[in-house]
């Protein structure tokens, strides 16, 4: 087998005006001195050298170049024919050869299938997890890996970041949308502290759904809540310049508002202010009742 490989190679080289050598197991073209090889070319200054290899066929793991060990385990590497046709790297693990990649004529790529319907097309059918990964292991804060994304209009990143977390950057702006290593996600901001979403900038949305209070204004109702009076409220807002329980100018621009908390106390305000009413109509319906029989007495 290997004396028949040899000689088919010579004849390539043949057919080509090289000038060739055979010494013991390797070939030699353009070179005089013995290399380290069973087998090697070298058509330095030439227009045109390389290997040429011929073969019509099965599209089978046996039509192109075959690295193997003793053990038979190795790669192929061969053109396809068929309905599929391009440029296929076939491994085998010891048990059996397996296509593990193709290349199309049209320039399409395609691991673990054989009909890639995208430029780069990822298959693997398992149970659990498949993954397109980029790794850096570089031991610094600015280190990054992932993937970019081109178009006229500009470059789409997304990187992961070994000192920070993960970022999305549009053409132009960078870290549009960003989570740090724990979890924290910023829009607009690499720095969202400790809130689990913080944007820099305005928020438009139809609905917006706060799913947990510590706690609400029924309490107000109860017989046993003791609503200030009038006067006593009074007193307050001229001395405080604002409600009870709801938060002055100053600590709003310093500390923000809390989106559950704020609307429970101005809920329990509005529940004060129904309790107030209420009196009021009781009072405004005491004196009504009051002139309507000074009015019949007096007639």
């Amino acid at each position: 087998m290997k004396n028949n490989a040899l000689l088919s190679a010579l004849l390539v080289l043949l057919s080509t005006g090289a000038a060739a050598q055979i010494t013991n197991d390797y070939i030699q073209n353009q070179n005089g001195t013995a290399q380290s090889a069973n087998f090697w070319i070298n058509g330095l200054m030439k227009g045109q050298n390389g290997l040429l290899i011929v073969k019509d066929g099965a599209d089978v793991p046996m039509t192109g170049i075959r690295i193997v060990n003793s053990g038979d385990k190795g790669g192929n590497f061969q053109l396809t024919s068929g309905t599929v046709p391009g440029l296929a790297t076939w491994v085998n693990d010891g048990a059996a050869w397996r296509e593990r990649m193709r290349i199309l004529n049209n320039g399409y790529v395609g691991i673990g299938l054989t009909n890639p319907t995208e430029v780069f097309h990822v298959r693997k059918d398992i149970i659990g997890n498949t993954y397109l990964k980029v790794q850096n292991n570089q031991d610094d804060p600015t280190a990054r890996a992932g993937v970019a994304f081109t178009t006229l209009n500009g470059i789409w990143r997304m990187d992961a970041i070994r000192g920070s977390g993960f970022a999305l950057s549009s053409p132009g702006i960078e870290s549009v949308w960003y989570v740090t290593n724990f979890g924290n996600v910023g829009i607009g901001t690499t720095n969202p502290g400790g809130y689990k979403l913080a944007v820099e900038g305005m928020i438009g949305g139809r609905k917006v759904k706060v799913t947990s209070v510590d706690w609400w204004a029924d309490f107000v109702f109860a017989e046993d809540y003791k609503l200030p009076t009038l006067k006593e409220l009074e007193q307050f807002i001229t001395t405080n310049k604002h409600l009870p329980g709801i938060p002055t100018t100053a600590e709003v621009r310093k500390e923000g508002l809390e989106l559950g908390e704020i609307n429970a106390r101005l809920l329990q305000k509005i529940e004060e202010q129904t309790l107030y009413i209420i009196e009021l109509n009781k009072k405004l319906e005491e004196v009504t009742s009051r002139l309507d029989k000074l009015e019949h007495s007096s007639r």
